[in-house]
């Protein structure tokens, strides 16, 4: 690695090993190509040098470095020295350290230290060819030759016994120098061939790391050398193949995220409902053309519209183009994690105002952070202004046909008294109440053609308060008499019956509902029974008759709008009477279901919340 630890090394002890430190491999970092280190102990207290080489991008920016381990007991396999006669050769580094020597011999670390021995080493380390005599063992003297290895900082040293030396000379002074020259010559070829044959295989090696850094695959590093050497080579074969591996896999998937990328882009440009994405502030970072159109601005103005809101409350007049985010804003509360749907808000525009159903979520990253937010637009201004339209129709209704319909049933009943007390029956009798019945028929629809818009469009307001009820039920019936035949309701309610909160004028229209279909549909010798019952947190309601009951393929219909069963003979009215019944139940936050077969009656049941539940 750049920062000199060991990432990967044959011997597994080896990994971990911080080098940067040491000068051989600052030396790499200050630009060589390759680097030979000094010898030193292991971890294991064995001698060894390293060779470094190393490895740079095509911009010469080091990437890594690969270090050889050579253990220096071995070179002379590697090297395959041969001497003449009795011919001593050793190899120093630049501390002046025995690296190698020949004939081969196990020497201490102490014993290696050369330089402490004999100073005058230091100047063939410093570049200067020498030639000394020096004393060996058991009184023998020998002759020495030093040679610096320019290349490496090291001195290779050859010697031999001096009367192996002298011997030729006191044959022929020409004799003699021709051995010295020999010796001299065989000392410099000796060092050459160590050199040649440790830089040729690192040689390799750099033109392949080279090749390497330049996005070229060559064949397998082929090189001669200490094992360790060896072993480097097939190394750094196998990283060549894991580097080209990697570049295929990383090739195939940025192929394949510029072709998603296209294509949702694609979708994103041509999708005709409005799209709009923000970063983590809120800005506008994309947008499709639906959204342009619905924003009002071109795209030649797209970088003032970077701060543009689509987004505001229905309660406030504060311009679009206002970079603040509302704390109900959409966007912002998809920026705080929140999934917004279907938030119906009001677009103000220069030439118009757009009503708009947001929905907005947040875009998180790979740890669930927020990065930004996505929202999606649909104009629905022509379904708000059939809302406008269907309210003012229902302003209408509700005030120029009640208002007669009112006159015409009090005038109705004004008759039918008088012509009792004139004593007259018969045919005018049964008009007079023909009129009456009509009219309370027709106020009845009115009201419910009413409700039903005001319920469909969320307008339909609650006054809720705490209500007994049984004593509620027994006002009603009370109330209904003459309009309802009451005389056949029977009810069961238990004296330990919770309250209930309900809107009484809404849950009065519940029990009218029910209680007239119940008693319509059911022979008039029979009873219909209301019953209620307290479970868990709710209050169930049951209206049961004993009627022609319901066809079970209608059941799951029976509460749509404008649904009239076929299954009882003659039907009436607009079928929003069990619509009606649902939606107000429903606006209590209640259920509503029917368990009903034919030639068995019908059992009618709802719920309703306690006090304190709603």
């Amino acid at each position: 690695m750049p920062s000199g630890q060991v990432v990967y090394s044959s011997l597994a002890r080896d990994i971990g090993i911080d080098v940067a430190s040491q000068p051989h491999y600052l030396s790499i970092v200050q630009g060589r190509d390759w680097a030979v280190g000094d010898l030193q102990l292991d971890s294991t207290g064995h001698p060894t040098f390293t060779i470094l080489r190393s490895v740079r991008d095509s911009q010469g920016i080091l990437q890594g470095t690969v270090i050889a381990v050579v253990d220096p007991d071995k070179l002379g396999t590697v090297l395959g020295v041969r001497r003449a006669g009795d011919a001593a050769i050793y190899l120093l580094d630049r501390q002046g350290r025995l690296v190698y020597r020949y004939p081969e011999a196990n020497t201490t670390w102490e014993a290696r230290d050369w330089l402490s021995m004999d100073p005058t080493l230091s100047r063939s380390l410093a570049g200067e060819e020498s030639i000394h005599p020096l004393l060996a063992g058991h009184g023998l003297r020998r002759m020495a030759a030093r040679a610096p290895v320019y290349s490496l900082g090291w001195v290779v040293q050859a010697s031999r016994s001096e009367e192996e030396v002298l011997a030729p000379i006191l044959e022929g002074l020409g004799r003699h120098a021709l051995l010295f020259l020999l010796t001299t010559l065989s000392a410099s070829l000796v060092a050459l061939f160590i050199a040649w044959k440790l830089v040729s295989s690192l040689r390799q090696l750099h033109y392949q790391a080279l090749e390497l850094s330049q996005g070229k695959r060559g064949g397998p590093v082929s090189v001669v050398g200490p094992a360790e050497i060896v072993d480097l080579a097939s190394a750094f074969d196998t990283m060549s193949e894991a580097i080209t591996a990697r570049e295929r896999q990383l090739t195939s998937a940025a192929d394949e995220q510029r072709k998603l990328a296209a294509r949702l882009d694609a979708i994103f440009r041509a999708s005709s409902a409005t799209l709009l994405v923000y970063d983590a502030r809120g800005s506008v970072v994309m947008q499709n053309d639906a959204a342009q159109e619905m924003l009002g601005y071109t795209e030649e103005s797209r970088c003032g519209a970077m701060e543009q809101r689509i987004v505001k409350p229905l309660r406030t007049e504060t311009p679009v183009s206002e970079p603040l985010l509302p704390e109900r804003d959409p966007v912002a509360r998809a920026l705080r994690g929140e999934v917004v749907q279907g938030e119906v808000l009001r677009l103000h525009r220069p030439d118009r105002e757009v009503w708009v159903s947001v929905y907005a979520a947040p875009i998180l990253d790979d740890q669930g952070e927020v990065m930004g937010a996505v929202a999606t637009a649909a104009d629905i201004t022509p379904v708000q202004q059939l809302s406008e339209m269907r309210e003012d129709f229902l302003r209408c209704v509700s005030h120029d046909l009640r208002t007669p319909l009112t006159v015409i049933q009090g005038q109705a009943q004004l008759l039918l008294r008088a012509v009792g007390k004139e004593g007259i029956d018969g045919r005018f009798v049964q008009s007079a109440e023909a009129i009456v019945s009509a009219a309370r028929r027709m106020a009845i629809t009115v009201k419910d053609l009413v409700d039903a818009g005001r319920m469909e469009s969320q307008q339909l307001v609650l006054n809720r308060q705490p209500v007994d009820l049984a004593l509620f039920l027994a006002r009603l019936l009370n109330d209904s008499r003459g309009g309802l035949d009451v005389d056949r309701v029977d009810v069961e309610i238990p004296g330990t019956l919770p309250p209930v909160s309900v809107d009484v004028d809404r849950l009065e229209r519940v029990f009218t509902n029910l209680l007239s279909n119940a008693l319509k549909y059911s022979p008039k010798e029979t009873r219909v029974l209301v019953k209620a019952v307290f479970s868990g947190e709710e209050v169930t309601v049951s209206v049961v008759d004993q009627g022609s009951g319901i066809a079970y393929e209608e059941l799951p219909h029976i509460f749509d709008r404008f649904y009239r069963t076929g299954s009882v003979g003659k039907m009436e009215g607009l079928g929003l009477g069990l619509y009606i019944t649902r939606m107000m139940v429903e606006a209590h936050k209640g259920r509503i279901w029917v368990e009903s077969k034919l030639g068995e009656g019908s059992i009618f049941s709802f719920t309703l919340t306690r006090v304190g539940d709603s």
